[in-house]
């Protein structure tokens, strides 16, 4: 795929941006759009027209001349009943209000920059953070309403007529060619970019039940079964017994309640950990920031992957990682973290106690990472969305 220039009609190409109504609740998701949004208001290029399209109100970024909002008002029922039964009749016909504003906004191209996805019949960017729903399909949350057949036939929908796929590591592109027969060249690799919250957010040190000043570890996650969190219980539960409450380190559990919030919760008491373990809930970034900084470690045993955010989010925040094993996450991590086997809580237990011990191991860890967190900036992630429109003008030239 060509990158290159292009002219000064081109240069005024009209891009619209899909944001789909992520709730802080969510965690990464929410995360990783928001930050899309940031690379947007403060890194584009100022000859790119940019519009956000959005469903419902949304948290507006700063205005800037080159960007503009626009919600997009859903079709009335009487709407939808008329486009399906034209749709029958005419199955290419496309009605959807993203359509609507597209054409008449005259968007060139538009980009999704989450798994959220309206039809149109412009040319689209779209991104695939990940494909486990065929690679670990036993999980519940995957299995319950049907979701893995209804994603995999969104996603074949999607990919056979996307521009151009975003994902970001050499792992994910072998994944969409495996499973969607995507050609190699539609797909960009574009890593996740730091957060933007991690550098302009002042931590606070106010959770109840928090004791900063002692070691802990720290795992950020929605309980979810593919986050792992039994390992790392009984990873905790063997320290203790092997070592001691005084040499074990506490451990803190934020996240919002998913299906498996009641199973760790009573496993947590069977263990004998109550004293050992406190689940913190939902945070605010505030309190994340404070508890990064404060932590022994991020440790992170999560199933999905290959990239994540959280581990780029403790590297930017002078915090060192210990993660699981997922395939491709080394493209992400490299070697600025210590990885254990995914289901192996006795080397995680071996991982815990080393960071903990090394103080050398663990300097060098935290200047790793903070290059990582550095070479994943904001300023790189939206250099490479720009080397994607100079593409993209290349080909609109032909037409307009």
């Amino acid at each position: 795929m060509a990158y290159g220039g292009c002219s000064k009609k081109n240069k005024e190409m009209r891009i619209g941006v899909f944001i789909g109504n992520i709730p802080k609740e969510e965690g990464g998701g929410h995360t990783f759009q928001d930050s899309v949004l940031s690379t947007i208001h403060f890194q584009s290029a100022p000859d790119r027209q940019f519009t956000i399209f959005h469903f419902g109100k949304i948290k507006k970024k700063s205005a800037a001349a080159n960007i503009s909002y626009h919600e997009l008002q859903p079709n009335s029922l009487p709407v939808k009943i008329f486009s399906k039964l034209k749709k029958f009749r005419n199955p290419s016909l496309i009605n959807t209000p993203l359509e609507k504003a597209c054409v008449a906004l005259d968007i060139d191209i538009v980009w999704f920059p989450s798994y959220y996805y309206e039809e149109t019949s412009k040319p689209f960017i779209y991104t695939i953070w990940d494909l486990q729903h065929r690679l670990q399909p036993m999980f519940p949350e995957l299995i319950e309403e049907n979701k893995i057949a209804t994603r995999d036939a969104y996603l074949r929908t999607i990919l056979t007529k996307a521009a151009y796929v975003l994902t970001g590591a050499e792992r994910g592109r072998s994944e969409i060619v495996t499973f969607y027969n995507v050609h190699p060249e539609r797909i960009v690799l574009l890593p996740h970019p730091t957060p933007l919250y991690v550098y302009d957010t002042k931590a606070v040190y106010d959770l109840p039940g928090v004791n900063y000043d002692e070691p802990f570890v720290f795992f950020p996650a929605q309980f979810w079964a593919h986050k792992n969190h039994i390992t790392l219980l009984l990873a905790l539960k063997l320290m203790l017994e092997k070592q001691g409450a005084k040499k074990t380190p506490k451990l803190y559990l934020a996240g919002s309640e998913k299906n498996t919030k009641n199973h760790i919760t009573a496993k947590i008491k069977e263990l004998g950990l109550t004293d050992q373990v406190k689940i913190l809930g939902f945070i605010s970034n505030e309190q994340l920031v404070g508890m990064y900084k404060k932590a022994s470690a991020l440790v992170y045993p999560t199933l999905f992957g290959p990239e994540n955010l959280p581990p780029l989010e403790a590297f930017a925040l002078d915090c060192p990682v210990i993660t699981s094993d997922v395939p491709g996450s080394e493209e992400q991590y490299r070697d600025a973290a210590l990885v254990f086997k995914r289901f192996d809580h006795v080397d995680l237990a071996e991982k815990i106690t080393l960071l903990l011990s090394d103080n050398a191991l663990r300097a060098d860890l935290l200047i790793k990472g903070k290059k990582i967190a550095e070479e994943y900036s904001l300023q790189n992630y939206q250099h490479k969305m720009e080397g994607i429109f100079n593409d993209f003008a290349l080909y609109l030239r032909c037409w307009k």
